[in-house]
């Protein structure tokens, strides 16, 4: 895995002379044990190491209007974040399901704790949320009755997966759609009307939408139309709201 680092040369301002030097970019070593970023350069001619972000300009103009390079000088922070996708641990409170219910969980024996929507995950796969409340959206938990009955409460997550003969019908699908690329065939979803219509792929050039564009020929009623109104169309790609029946 690597991040880039903008190989940009310039001038750098050095506070010890408080002089704006010529700055030449060699290398950069992301150091994990100590967290921070190593860059190598030449400042005014001569060797020099820069640890965490620092601000390079093009020329004095653009120092003059303080608009340094973007990515010149990475903090350690943002390495991890471009090669990992996360950040060192945050001082957050997160809740995990530990034992069957809802606790906050200490981070901080994790290094790395990622990001991911309204949710956390540790860099070895252990889930963290921000509630407690949310904990219980992903995990089932048990509660005895008045009675001395145990049954067990179903999370949203839980009532939405798939049962065994769902999934099966899903492979079924996936095998179909596979047959289809392989002959070509284009798939259609028509919300207004409900219905999904297939082509023949063949001569399709691309999809048009503008009037104007020539070299264009509009139909209706193409190859094929089935129904699909019993079926639910989600064309968003955000995390699912629903809300669940009683």
């Amino acid at each position: 895995m690597s991040v880039f680092i903008k190989n940009r040369n310039g001038f750098v301002f050095d506070e010890t002379t408080q002089t704006l030097m010529p700055y030449e970019f060699k290398s950069a070593i992301v150091n994990f044990s100590r967290e921070i970023v190593i860059h190598k350069c030449l400042v005014g001619g001569l060797e020099r190491e820069y640890s965490g972000a620092f601000d390079v300009y093009l020329n004095e103009e653009f120092f003059k209007k303080n608009e340094a390079y973007k990515g010149a000088g990475w903090t350690f922070e943002e390495v991890v974040d471009r090669i990992y996708g996360c950040y060192p641990r945050n001082e957050v409170e997160l809740y995990g399901f530990v034992n069957g219910e809802a606790k906050l969980v200490d981070v901080s024996v994790f290094d790395y704790i990622l990001n991911d929507g309204q949710d956390w995950k540790s860099t070895d796969g252990k889930q963290f949320y921000l509630t407690a409340n949310r904990v219980y959206d992903f995990n089932d938990y048990k509660v005895q009755d008045a009675n001395g009955d145990v049954r067990v409460v179903k999370s949203p997550a839980s009532r939405l997966a798939l049962t065994d003969e769902q999934k099966a019908a899903v492979l079924n699908f996936e095998a179909i759609v596979t047959k289809m690329r392989e002959l070509n065939i284009h798939m259609y979803y028509d919300m207004e009307g409900e219905t999904i219509q297939f082509i023949n792929n063949e001569h399709r050039h691309s999809d048009h939408w503008g009037l104007e564009e020539p070299n264009k020929v509009y139909i209706r009623g193409m190859g094929k139309t089935i129904p699909f109104h019993a079926v639910s169309y989600n064309s968003c790609d955000w995390d699912l709201a629903v809300s669940l029946k009683k």
